[in-house]
Order: C-alpha cells, then sequence, then structure tokens
C-alpha cells in the first residue's frame, strides 16, 4: 500500500500502475524491468520491496533479474530492510559480510542523526555546538 500511495504522489504513471497490479514475486523479474538507468531501477526496486514477503525474497529476486541487479538490489534490499526490520535479514547474509561490527556500531549514531535532522529528538547542547551526534574515538 505505501508503495502505491508514493508511487501515486510521485505520478509516476507507470510506476503506478504496476504496483497497482496484483503480480506475484515469481513474475516479478520480468515485470518491473531493471534497466541500467535509474527511471527502470528505482521502479524496480520499488516494485519487488512492495510485492515479496520477506527480505529475502526480495533481494534475491532482484539479483536474479538481470541488467543492473546490483543496483536494484542495493534499493530492494534497503526498502525490504526499512519494510520488514533488521530482524528479518537472515543471519546467513549477515555472517557473510566484511566488516559487519562497523556497520553495527555506527547504526546507533546513524539512526540518532536521522532521528536529529527530522525534528524529532530536542537538543539540550547550547546554541552553536555541534548538533551532530559525536562518534566515539577510534582505538
Amino acid at each position: 500500500r505505501w508503495a502505491v500511495e508514493t508511487a501515486a504522489f510521485l505520478s509516476a504513471g507507470e510506476l503506478a500502475y504496476r504496483l497497482a497490479g496484483d503480480i506475484s514475486t515469481a513474475d516479478s523479474e520480468e515485470a518491473a524491468g531493471t534497466g541500467g538507468i535509474a527511471t527502470l531501477s528505482v521502479p524496480a526496486a520499488i516494485h519487488l520491496a512492495s510485492s515479496s514477503g520477506s527480505f529475502e525474497d526480495a533481494v534475491f529476486t532482484a539479483a536474479r533479474a538481470g541488467g543492473a541487479s546490483d543496483t536494484v538490489g542495493a534499493i530492494a534490499g534497503a526498502l525490504a530492510g526499512a519494510r520488514f526490520g533488521a530482524g528479518a535479514i537472515p543471519q546467513g547474509l549477515i555472517d557473510g559480510l566484511g566488516g559487519r561490527i562497523y556497520v553495527s556500531l555506527a547504526a546507533p549514531w546513524y539512526y540518532k542523526a536521522s532521528l536529529q535532522r527530522a525534528g524529532l529528538v530536542i537538543s539540550i547542547r547550547p546554541e552553536g555546538e555541534n548538533e551532530r551526534p559525536v562518534m566515539p574515538p577510534r582505538r
């Protein structure tokens, strides 16, 4: 539903038409289109993230689709992660990431920064001080 509303809001035409249709995940690869340009990759990723039943399904369908599968997979993975939550990412996929410890350490800082930018966190620092979260020193 959120993807259809977003597409309608953006007056995406073809994207809204594709997202409004009842297309199974198996048909997503062919229906979404995965050309190498953003006008094809972004709609394909939105379609895959919104029509898949799981994070893994969205990402692997994007990877099998061909074309700009790296771009579509990255965007679909980000959207599916936002849709299903971090807990929906299979542990096997996380364990295979190089540098995953750095991502897990930085994630809370990025989250705090996004809340501050959205105005959802009130800063108690005096005016003019650095309002961005400060990363701990490297050791």
